[in-house]
């Protein structure tokens, strides 16, 4: 006899493997987003590039998080 697969568990597992990644994948984002370093690394690309009021809009970012 051959086993059967339990499908209902093979939809619990998946659901459940989607809905950590998705949770992971958010507080991931919510990280990143909320970073000074990436707000301070945006303000030295635009003083590389001369444009300061851009610069400096990015650096008073950086500064406030």
């Amino acid at each position: 006899m051959a086993a059967r697969v339990n499908t209902k568990l093979i939809l619990i597992l998946t659901v459940s493997l989607f809905g950590a990644g998705g949770v992971i994948g958010g507080l991931w984002f919510l990280q990143m987003r909320g970073d000074a370093s990436r707000a301070a690394r945006i303000g030295d690309e635009f003083f590389a590039q001369g444009d300061l009021e851009k610069a400096k809009d990015y650096y008073q970012r950086a500064v406030g998080r």
